[in-house]
């Protein structure tokens, strides 16, 4: 059995590391709202709208500002929730399917007999199950967040062509806040997807230059790997991850910003 310490583990200390971090910026982000909703009341980001429109105003009131506090510390609780288990899940499936089930490795945290080709065809179509269910429920949400983050940032691009100099630098400041955080966060999000799809092509490339022993385990795994798929972060076949999802983001955000820039103009 391997020798494995799970507090020193490079896969821990970054597992802990991100959910140090990422906890850190939901509680900073929440403490900034809440000073701009009681500092600025008129400039600030409330539930409800989610982006800063010049327009948007509630009246400074006790019920106002308890209303929205409550309602922005429920937001920040379920994405610390859920963000918190995307780290985990994410983390340790990619680093498993990286290192455990590729063949070929100069060292293992699992011993040997995991990687003989009927232990590897039983743990490998298991955690297609389990990766399978599991997205059935996250890939909805996946995919909810992938519209909502490209038309949060295509409106931040088109306010801020069309109404730059009518607004405040509070707004102005929150705009491309708002526009970076969600290209940074959902682009960080694209590259764990593209990072699965790469580390499921390279298992799949060690298992076809691996000798397995006889003519007929080859024949087996030949099979096995031509029938099963790789890993990725999808729902179903309709949203799929893959190593060209950042950049087509980034087009579709492109093409609807100037699509709207435009229909304004042709209106």
């Amino acid at each position: 059995m391997p020798n494995f310490n799970p507090k020193r583990s490079k896969i821990n200390l970054l597992v802990n590391a991100a959910l140090s971090a990422f906890t850190f910026v939901i509680f900073a982000s929440y403490v900034l709202l809440m000073v701009l909703l009681l500092v600025i009341p008129r400039e600030a980001v409330f539930f409800g709208s989610l982006i800063p429109i010049k327009y948007y105003y509630f009246p400074v009131a006790i019920l106002s500002i308890a209303y929205h506090a409550y309602m922005l510390l429920f937001i920040h609780i379920v994405i610390l929730t859920i963000g918190n288990f995307a780290i985990i899940y994410t983390f340790y499936t990619l680093y498993f399917i990286a290192t455990e089930l590729k063949v070929g490795c100069q060292s293992y945290k699992t011993i040997d007999a995991l990687r003989s080709p009927k232990n590897l065809r039983r743990i490998y179509r298991c955690f297609q199950v389990v990766h399978a269910h599991c997205f059935a429920i996250f890939g909805i949400l996946t995919l909810f967040c992938n519209a909502i983050f490209m038309v949060t940032c295509i409106f931040c691009n088109f306010v801020s062509f069309q109404y730059w100099d009518d607004f405040s630098a509070v707004t102005k400041a929150q705009i491309v806040t708002w526009c970076v955080l969600t290209n940074g966060f959902w682009g960080f999000v694209l590259e764990m997807g593209c990072l699965f799809c790469k580390n499921g092509d390279k298992v799949f490339m060690s298992w076809k230059r691996h000798a397995w022993g006889s003519s007929l385990e080859n024949a087996i795994m030949k099979k096995f790997r031509v029938s099963s798929m790789p890993i990725v972060l999808s729902y179903g076949k309709q949203f799929v991850i893959r190593r060209t999802s950042f950049f087509t983001f980034q087009r579709g955000v492109t093409r609807g910003t100037f699509r709207a820039l435009l229909m304004t103009k042709s209106g």
